[in-house]
């Protein structure tokens, strides 16, 4: 009789602890409000073992956009405490909002011209004859001598300051010219190229024949030249 009270005791014992235990398990799971990363700069955002900064408690970071399991906040509500792996951590609360941030799209970079713009730049070509030579932007630089007018097209051969060309045919942009040392024949930007001796092309095209062509290809610089490398770019934290 007594091992059968003793065996009803413990079975209550069980059942209340477990009673208790399940509804702990299940306010940690459900009493998180989700936040989202929101910094101004798009940088992330840095993670604290407490509310205080700058000091050297950083423990991690959250990327921008990144999703926030949010337990409380501070009595001041300047930090989150939020669940960070197997810890509680603070994030400053300014960077927290309720709504994700929208995605940032990037610009689609256009790949290069296409066959259709360098038959229309070849259309625009009109037969020339005069000299002419070659000025980079800096004495140090160079002009690129291409196969074709495009500036995605294969280089043939660097020209630098004052290198001598013939003209054989040009447009406003893109001149088709012939080194007199190597023979070469190929295509240069016209604003890197000064005429030396001049004579009119013949037959130039008529303002309503030229369709918009003057400046729209061979846009932007066909100079390769050697640059300082620029400021690195410095990840900025966020507090």
């Amino acid at each position: 009789m007594l091992r059968k009270n003793t065996l009803c005791l413990l079975l209550g014992f069980i059942l209340l602890v477990t009673s208790l235990a399940v509804p702990a398990l299940a306010a940690t799971s459900t009493d998180y409000v989700t936040y989202y990363v929101v910094t101004a700069d798009r940088g992330p955002l840095n993670v604290r073992s407490s509310p205080i900064a700058p000091a050297n408690n950083i423990i991690g970071s959250l990327q921008y956009g990144a999703a926030v399991s949010v337990i409380s906040f501070t009595q001041d509500r300047n930090w989150a405490i939020i669940a960070y792996g197997r810890q509680n951590a603070y994030v400053m609360t300014r960077y927290l909002n309720l709504t994700a941030p929208v995605r940032k799209v990037e610009p689609v970079e256009k790949v290069g011209e296409t066959v259709e713009d360098i038959n229309r730049i070849f259309r625009a070509m009109r037969p020339a004859d005069y000299d002419v030579v070659t000025r980079p932007s800096r004495a140090s630089g160079w002009v690129n001598l291409r196969w074709a007018p495009s500036l995605e097209a294969e280089i043939i051969q660097r020209c630098y300051d004052g290198y001598a060309l013939h003209v054989i045919q040009s447009s406003s942009s893109w001149a088709m010219v012939e080194d007199p040392e190597t023979g070469n024949v190929g295509f240069i930007s016209t604003k890197y190229l000064v005429s030396v001796s001049y004579m009119e092309p013949v037959d130039w095209m008529d303002e309503e024949d030229w369709d918009g062509e003057d400046g729209l290809y061979g846009i932007g610089e066909d100079e390769d030249e050697d640059e300082d490398e620029g400021p690195q770019n410095v990840e900025l934290k966020r507090n």
